[in-house]
This record gives C-alpha cells, structure tokens and sequence, in this order.
C-alpha cells in the first residue's frame, strides 16, 4: 500500500518561512507543501510518517540533511509541515549551487525521483529580507517604493502598475510564473473553518468575458480542491468553461440548457448531462458516430442508467444505433426491485432477458433460432405476443425454414390468441394459413389455384380442397400417412372435382398399409357414377373369418344390378390361398336359417342390345341340386372321364348304381348297341 501510495506522491510547491524575532538570524525552517493520492488518482485522508532529505546532486548520491517526521497529518491529499522542526538545518548548505529533495514514506521503499529546490530556499541567505519593514523601505536600495502600507493594506501606490512575481515583464495587474520543471505557480487556501462558505478564492467579472480562464498544454487548464464543498465553483451563461486550444474542443457545466456539455468542434459531436428531457443526451453528426459511447476495460459497466419509471437509458439515432454497447453483454439493463435482468449482444444471444422469480426467459437472434423462449411450468408460455389494436401478436419469417419455433415438453410451444390465433403469410405468392379461428382450427390456402384444407372445422376433422390436385396428401415412412377418427360422423372425408379424393401410397417392401380403416367403410357416388367408384390395383385381403363384401340395393327388390366385373384378362380367376383346401359357398343370405335359394346364372353372349342373352343356371331348392338352361344343350366335354356315384370313372360315363333312361338315342342301331353296351349296369 505505501509504495502505491508513494508513487502517486504530487509535490505542489515550497515556500521558506517567513517572519522571525532576530533580523540578523537566518531561519533555520523551511516551509513545505505537498499532496498524496492512490494510484487511481484520489486525494488521501490520513496520517503517515514521512522521511526529507536534501541532496547535493539530482541523482540523490550525496546527501546534505535528512529528518523523519512521524506523523503528518494529511487532509483531502494535501499537507503542510516545517522542514528543520525535527533537526535543524544548517542554512550554509544552500551556498548558491542547485539542491535537490528527496521525499519518501516511512518504512517505504527507496525513490529515485527528487525535486529541484528553486531559489526561493536560497532566500535564507539575504539576512535584509527577513523584515517586513526592509521590503517597504526605499532607502534599502530595492523597488518596494511601489508599495504603500496604510496600517489596514498594503497595495500599490501607483494602481495602474503590474505586479509580476517569477517574471520581470507582467502582462496582468497580477502575473504569476513558475519557470522551473516543478511545484505551482501559485497556492491559495483557506483554512477558516468557521466560515465554510468562503472560497479560497473569488473570481468575479462584470463583462461578457470568461471569469477565470485556465490553459496548460499538457495537463488541466484548471483545478481545485474542497474538503466539503466546490472544488471549482463558477457562475454565469456558462458556469465553468473549458476550451481545448489545439483541437477547439470545448465544453462547459451549468447553463441554461444542460448540466453538463461538451462538443467536438470538427465532427460536431456533442453530449451532455442534465438536460431538459433527458439525464445523458448524446448526438452524432454522421452514420460512423455513436451518440453515447461507454467503455469499462475491467470488466465493469460501460454505461450505466437507472430510472424510477421511465428509462434508465433512452438512445436516438436517425439512422443508425440509439444505444451502442460492446462487451460480453453490449447493454446491459436490471431492476433493482425484482432482479429481471437482460442484455443486448453477447455471445450467444443478440437479446436475452430473464424473469429471475420464476426463471422464465426468452432471446432474439441465437445460434438456432429467430425468437426463442423457454418457460418453467405447465402454465407459462414460452413465447407470448399479444396486439390490442388488431394487429399481429407474433410474426415470424425465414426464407428456407420455420418462421416461428416453439417447444413445450407439456404445454403449448407457441401460443397465439386473436381473431387467429397464429397467422403465417409467404410473400411471394400470397400462401396464407392460421391456427385457431372461429370456424377451424387450422387452416392453409394455396392462392395460385385455390387449394385449401383445414383441420377441426364445424362439419369434418380434416378437410381439403383441390380443383385438380389431391384434396389431401398423407405420406409416412414407418408410420400411419392420415389417421382419422370420429365418433358420430366420417373419420376421413374426402371429395375432388378431378383428381383423387384420396391418395394413399406406401413404399414398396415397406410393410406398412397405404390406407387402413378401422370400422365400416362408405363409398358414394354423387357425380359421374358411370366411371370406377372403387378401383384395386393390386391384391385386396379380408383378414377376418367372418368378413364379407356387400353389395346391396338401397332399397329392397331394387331393379340395380350388382356386378363383378373382370376388365381387360380373359384369365379371370375366382381361387382361395394353396395353403389349403379351400371351399366356396354361393347363398342367398350369411346365416344357418336361409330362407331363400341362391341361383348362380351363367349369361352367354346377348343377342341384342340390352339383352343378357341365354344362360345356364345352378342352384339348390332346400332338397334337390338343378343344373338348367333356357335354351340350347348342357354339354360336359372333359378331358378324360365322367363319373356320377363313383370318383374313379373308367368311362366317358361311369355310373355306379342303378340308372334310368325315359328313352334311347334314335339315329343308328350301332349307337343304340354302343349305348348299351356303355353302360356298367343297366
């Protein structure tokens, strides 16, 4: 601590002593002023031991006197004390040659910067100057018959003349100069603590021109010090002033506009503080300039603003940034009340803010997303849009992906509330969709050709439309393409003016099903009943032992005729599986109390239009088996035998049992002998 102390060490000037009894004695004190501050720059309070030495060089090699003062009282950075109060000093060491001063921390380590004691100290050796009445006399051979001392002032006899000290020319009714490379030129204090009010010093002008005027090249034009009160106090149009005489740069505090003020002359930049509207306004000229520019290399706050109930920190810009923040939060902003914080730009996020009771939170412009929130609970909402006046609560865009993202492991990822709920619009061609309105639930239009389709409406669970396209279109790799369900109307309902109603398709050697119904399944025909209602292209399976295909009229007896009908193969094939024998019924009804017999016709070609043409009939009366015809011959033509009673024949007629004959072939003796002979028994 004292090193850093040390090295923040500002010497501000050295005065010798003035007034002793003997006129003839040299005095033996030297007084000296200095100021300490931290290593940041602030004036210290307290009390330390200090070391003085004198040198007789500048490289502090050969040393004249020293003395160790213990304890020197420090106050706002500055101290007072009298050099020779601890050990004398011999006062031949200022003999006229350069000395040098040495001042150092007690226990502190070793400095090597001196200060250069200026010929004020050598003032000790001119024994005619240690009175008061010497410096006004005349006679002594000086220019003190300037001074007149009237008992209550001294002043100048003659008031037009100038009073220069460190300089033989004064410019001023008072100039002051320090020509060497340390100390002040002037110190002026006021210890009068009873009257705290009083400056330590009193500018005042009567004209339009600046009050005090300060100008260093280097450091501050002015610069004051208080314990409790103003360090600088000024008053006027323009409080205190300050003017850079290089770059023309100027700013002032206190005026009738601004607290504070200050301007780039060049770029015309300019801000202030403790303005009419604002506490920091801040303008730039051009689109590469910041109004309000703040920057904390140590990891603290760039620009920090805190308001009861409006902004802690309003930016305007006209075309660029109102508020510009750098760092691993660029702007940073936090309530006090309930620790909601957020910031603007950081690594991960372009906006992040974060609700610190429930730790909701939400961010613009992440790594994989526009807009993304999160909440905690089943009752929160991640994102939340909400427009009073009609328009949009959320609006999303993206050019090749989703506009809006929303995630929720139970409850909504988006939710959206309105006339519709959540609206989505493409640009380019006017595609358009919503979730939730006053008739569905969800619903898309596809402008070009008027395609639409919608799920939870009033009348269906999912409905689509298409002028010459698929009305709907499910499609699944492993899984269910639509899936349908209701308990009182049509699962799946579907209808097209021109192309399919419904398209199902699964992948070849997937193992899925392209459609699958589970219950009853109604086809309808309302327009063009002439083309195909219900078209197989492939296999068609009825897995249930009790399932059966059903044709049947609207209304009893009805004149329609129902068909199957085999297009385009004159291989059409009725068969069951090769696993088994398989056995097919033909009957009136699907029942063990049939009523009615079940007659299968056999139509041949028709003779005319509209005609079914002539036929062969098989059917069973509850007692006996018929084979009729209305015209022509039954004709068996196998290719090897006919067996009736026997299942091995061994003729073209192989009866076994008795057979009847109402009459015998007429045409030749020799057939009527065949015949006979033919027959295993008679």
């Amino acid at each position: 601590m004292k090193s850093k102390l040390l090295a923040a060490l500002v010497v501000i000037t050295v005065v010798l002593a003035t007034a002793v009894p003997a006129r003839c004695d040299v005095p033996s004190l030297i007084s000296y002023q200095g100021r300490l501050t931290d290593v940041v720059g602030t004036p210290l309070d307290t009390t330390l031991g200090l070391v003085f030495t004198v040198y007789a060089d500048g490289g502090g090699i050969t040393s004249l006197w020293t003395e160790t003062q213990p304890a020197v009282s420090i106050k706002d950075g500055l101290f007072q004390v009298l050099l020779g109060s601890v050990k004398p000093i011999d006062m031949s060491i200022f003999s006229g040659e350069e000395r040098w001063l040495k001042v150092q921390i007690q226990g502190g380590p070793a400095i090597t910067t001196l200060i250069p004691i200026v010929s004020v100290a050598y003032a000790h050796r001119a024994v005619q100057a240690d009175t008061a009445e010497y410096a006004l006399s005349s006679s002594s051979g000086g220019s003190g018959s300037g001074w007149t001392d009237d008992g209550a002032a001294v002043r100048l006899t003659t008031i037009t003349d100038n009073v220069g000290i460190g300089t033989s020319s004064p410019n001023a009714r008072l100039e002051v100069k320090n020509s060497g490379n340390t100390g002040l030129a002037a110190l002026i204090r006021n210890d009068n603590q009873a009257n705290s009010s009083n400056p330590a010093l009193w500018v005042e002008t009567s004209g339009d021109a600046a009050a005090v005027l300060g100008v260093s090249p280097h450091k501050y034009g002015l610069h004051g010090s208080s314990a409790n009160s103003y360090g600088v106090y000024g008053t006027g149009s323009k409080g205190v002033y300050g003017y850079h005489i290089d770059s023309r740069h100027y700013g002032f505090l206190g005026s009738g506009n601004f607290g504070v003020f200050g301007k780039d002359s060049t770029t015309g930049v300019w801000g202030a503080i403790g303005g009419g509207n604002a506490g920091v306004v801040g303008v730039g000229q051009g689109i590469s300039q910041v109004g309000v520019f703040g920057e904390n290399s140590s990891g603290g706050v760039g620009i920090r603003g805190s308001s009861i109930d409006s902004s802690g920190i309003y930016g305007s810009s006209a075309s660029k940034y109102g508020v510009y923040g750098t760092g691993s939060k660029g702007v940073f902003g936090f309530h006090p009340g309930t620790n909601h914080y957020g910031f603007l730009g950081s690594q991960n996020f372009g906006v992040f803010g974060k609700d610190s009771t429930t730790g909701l939170w939400g961010a613009i412009g992440g790594g994989n997303a526009g807009v993304y929130g999160e909440a905690q609970a089943t009752s929160h909402i991640g994102v939340f849009g909400v427009n009073g006046g009609g328009g949009v609560g959320v609006r999303g865009s993206s050019i090749d992906s989703c506009g809006i993202y929303g995630s929720s492991a139970r409850e909504f990822g988006v939710l959206g509330t309105g006339v519709r709920g959540i609206y989505g619009l493409y640009l380019t061609n006017g595609n358009f969709g919503y979730l939730g309105s006053s008739d569905y639930g969800v619903y898309g239009e596809y402008k070009d050709n008027a395609n639409y389709g919608y799920l939870g409406g009033q009348q269906a669970g999912v409905e689509g439309y298409s002028a010459i396209h698929a009305g709907v279109v499910g499609g699944s790799s492993g899984g269910i393409g639509v899936y349908g369900s209701s308990t009182e109307a049509s699962g799946v309902y579907a209808y097209s003016f021109h192309g399919s109603a419904i398209h199902a398709q699964t992948t070849v050697g997937g193992g899925g099903l392209a459609g699958l119904f589970e219950g009853p399944v109604q086809i309808n025909c309302t327009y063009d009943c002439d083309t195909t209602v219900l078209r197989l292209d492939g296999k068609a399976l009825f897995s249930q032992n009790d399932g059966e295909l059903a044709l049947s009229t609207p209304t009893q007896g009805d004149a329609g005729r129902y068909r199957l009908k085999f297009d385009n193969n004159s291989l059409a094939v009725i068969c069951g599986s090769d696993y088994d024998n398989q056995y097919f019924s033909f009957m009136s009804a699907w029942g063990a109390n049939r009523k009615y017999d079940a007659h299968l016709k056999v139509h041949g070609s028709a003779t005319g239009t509209g005609s079914w043409g002539k036929y062969i009939e098989l059917y069973h009366d509850g007692t006996d088996g018929h084979i009729t015809t209305d015209a022509g011959h039954i004709i068996i033509s196998p290719a090897s035998y006919v067996g009736i009673g026997t299942p091995t024949p061994a003729y073209k007629l192989d009866v076994a049992g008795t057979c009847h004959a109402s009459s015998f072939p007429t045409s030749s003796a020799s057939s009527r002998r065949k015949w006979k002979n033919n027959f295993r028994s008679w």
